[in-house]
């Protein structure tokens, strides 16, 4: 590599990208570099950049750069750290976690026993997806986590289809919440919560990719409230959680499974707020996937915030009262842009 990169985030990544791709990366104008979102490798073809404005060949010497065997294999010792057989969970699970909680996609040969995935074979395809801190990407939301008095947390759905911020935004509403807004805050508050105290928040990190711990220390930043649980199942993790850190909310990302509803049902038995993510268009989406459905109907959420991209990356479609159905903001708006975010930590 001809030059460390500035990008904190970058710094991060390229230990595990092959030399051509971190030298094609750098070539990358400066503003197409700070919103990249993913890098994708796909063996024996071109390699491309995803940016909030589209997508982009990643090219060396005006030449693009093609995913030849050796480059495959180096990429494939980094992201591994050369011990592959090791990381067969990760790799039933399609991903691995790097350092920073930025997120290695795979995919190829899905390796069978029963009906069970196992593990993978003969890789094909890989996705950098770069996780990147938004200080203050929540503060236009903030409002509706609390109820009406502004006294209670409520229990949040966030809904999207991938990458378009569901993570970034949760990681936010966990720092808000943990640090509150009085001294401690580095940010001020959203008017309902103009002299909201600080919570204890459970985050359950399954994928690494809230805290992003490093040897057990988050880091991203969360408040001084927050404690973690890394790397364990949804719903155990929510229990562990519950009966050990006496959380007054836990924070989980990608709910979907039959036993996760059955968590979130025991949290909010035990006068737990939930705020929790999924993969869904929008709350009547939501109800055509099973475990999300039952959630629902046991009314482990109170609202839905709906992302999406009418108004470009970080646009906040709806948000929804999951009670009444009813529209509780008026018309879709951008969680942040420009100045608006509060600054971006790495």
């Amino acid at each position: 590599m001809s030059a460390k990169v500035r990008d904190p985030v970058l710094d991060e990544i390229f230990p595990a990208l092959p030399p051509r791709v971190r030298e094609a990366v750098l070539a990358l104008p400066s503003a197409d570099r700070q919103s990249l979102l993913e890098i994708r490798l796909r063996r024996g073809r071109a390699a491309m950049a995803v940016t909030a404005e589209g997508d982009l060949y990643l090219r060396c010497a005006g030449q693009p750069v093609i995913c030849t065997e050796n480059e495959w294999e180096a990429a494939l010792r980094l992201v591994t750290q050369s011990s592959i057989y090791a990381l067969e969970r990760e790799l039933a699970a399609g991903f691995v976690t790097l350092a920073g909680g930025h997120r290695v996609g795979l995919v190829g040969r899905a390796v069978l026993e029963g009906e069970r995935v196992r593990g993978q074979s003969e890789l094909s395809s890989m996705n950098y997806r770069i996780a990147r801190q938004m200080i203050g990407i929540a503060d236009r939301v903030m409002p509706y986590v609390f109820s009406a008095d502004g006294t209670r947390v409520m229990n949040v759905l966030i809904l999207s289809g991938p990458g378009l911020g569901k993570t970034t935004l949760l990681r936010d509403i966990a720092r808000q919440l943990s640090t509150g807004s009085g001294a401690e805050s580095s940010m001020g508050a959203a008017p309902a919560a103009a002299s909201m105290a600080g919570f204890k928040v459970g985050i359950v990190d399954e994928r690494s990719e809230i805290a992003a711990c490093s040897q057990g220390v988050p880091q991203n930043e969360l408040g001084p409230r927050a404690d973690v649980i890394d790397g364990c199942p949804k719903a155990v993790g929510i229990m562990i959680m519950i009966r050990t850190m006496s959380p007054d909310v836990v924070i989980t990302d990608e709910v979907g499974r039959a036993d996760d509803a059955d968590a979130l049902e025991e949290a909010s038995r035990c006068g737990v707020s939930v705020i929790a993510t999924a993969h869904a268009l929008d709350p009547e989406d939501a109800m055509r996937r099973p475990a999300i459905r039952d959630a629902l109907a046991r009314g482990a959420f109170d609202r839905a915030i709906v992302l999406g991209r009418s108004l470009g990356l970080g646009t906040c479609e709806r948000i929804v009262d999951l009670r009444s159905g009813r529209d509780l903001a008026a018309r879709p708006f951008r969680l942040a842009s420009g100045g608006e975010t509060g600054g971006v930590r790495r």
